[in-house]
């Protein structure tokens, strides 16, 4: 078996789609959703790295380190939240720093730069403010000899994005622009495949034709908006028996609480997992959960914070079991 560019599958790749084949959609479900130390955690590490030898450009790959990077994160912090022990979540922060190493070695070669290399250096200028949030109440609970040995491996980590985004060229440099002109646009999910992500549909404005024999003074078209939006990242999980299950087909929205108007509407992937890029931003939120729509029983839960412009802004989601069909 070959891919499209003449080389052989990686036996990796082979060995998930076996098992897909063997335990089930359901089983590689259970992988997604793994912490460390579970059982069917290994079988997600061979999964990411499927994903990376899918990843055919610098760039794909750069993105997929990423991920990987945001996944770690995300269970380290679930970790600590369910008091396991601090080596399992220094470990797992350890793999953190390791996956945006990786990511940061591909987009500072200087062989690699392009505009799609571009675009994901701007994502990690928008994620660093809330993943150092994260990261910061991760390691403010570890232990004391713990925390000193983490935090030191994250800063270097840290230096290092800052040095390697610092020294690569900026985004308009070799364009043919006008000079002094800037569009802001929106920004590209790193996950296009696995999350939703409800992105507007530009319209261009139609600027007037001028007459054929006009005055000399030119005409000044419509200034661009600036769209100031930020980026919404949930799990959805709902105490089942003695577990947290992460809840596939939850359904989310995201309303203003100033006017009270909804921004965004979805639904849960398979994993658990809600992402809304765009978000009207600068402004106070609610993510509202409920329970899928095949649910007897009701179960909501609601998250409340500040969206910043370029903001990233990454939580789990408990629902709990509701008497009534609205928790807002």
């Amino acid at each position: 078996m070959t891919n499209s560019r003449g080389g052989f599958v990686p036996l990796l790749v082979l060995v998930v789609v076996a098992f897909a084949g063997i335990g089930g959609a359901g089983s590689v479900a259970l992988a997604q959703r793994s912490l460390p130390g579970e059982t069917f955690y290994k079988v997600k590490e061979i999964t990411d790295q499927a994903k990376l030898a899918l990843a055919f450009t610098p760039a794909r790959k750069a993105k997929v380190y990423l991920k990987i990077a945001d996944e770690r994160l995300v269970e380290a912090d679930r970790l600590q939240s369910k008091n396991a022990d601090p080596s399992l979540v220094a470990e797992t922060l350890n793999k953190y720093r390791f996956a945006q190493d990786k990511a940061l070695e591909l987009l500072g070669n200087p062989d690699n730069q392009t505009s799609e290399t571009q675009e994901v250096v701007q994502q990690i200028k928008d994620q660093k403010e809330e993943k150092s949030r994260v990261i910061n109440k991760v390691i403010d609970q570890l232990p004391q000899e713990k925390k000193d040995e983490v935090k030191r491996s994250i800063d270097e980590s840290n230096k290092n994005r800052d040095d390697t985004i610092a020294g690569l060229p900026s985004g308009d440099s070799g364009g043919s622009s006008p000079t002094g002109t800037t569009t802001t646009s929106p920004i590209s999910a790193p996950t296009p495949t696995v999350y939703v992500q409800p992105t507007p549909t530009y319209v261009p404005t139609s600027i007037p034709t001028s007459a054929l024999f006009s005055t000399p003074t030119p005409t000044v078209g419509p200034t661009p908006t600036s769209v100031i939006v930020g980026t919404i990242d949930v799990l959805v999980v709902a105490h089942l028996g003695n577990q947290d299950v992460n809840v596939s087909g939850a359904r989310i929205k995201i309303k203003s609480v100033s006017t009270g108007g909804v921004l965004v509407t979805g639904t849960a992937d398979s994993y658990g997992r809600f992402r809304a890029d765009n978000v009207s931003a600068n402004q106070n939120v609610d993510v509202i959960g409920t329970q899928p729509s095949d649910w007897n029983s009701y179960y909501c839960g609601k998250w409340s914070t500040y969206l910043s412009a370029g903001g990233f802004k990454s939580e789990t989601l408990r629902l709990l079991f509701s008497e009534s069909s609205t928790c807002e």
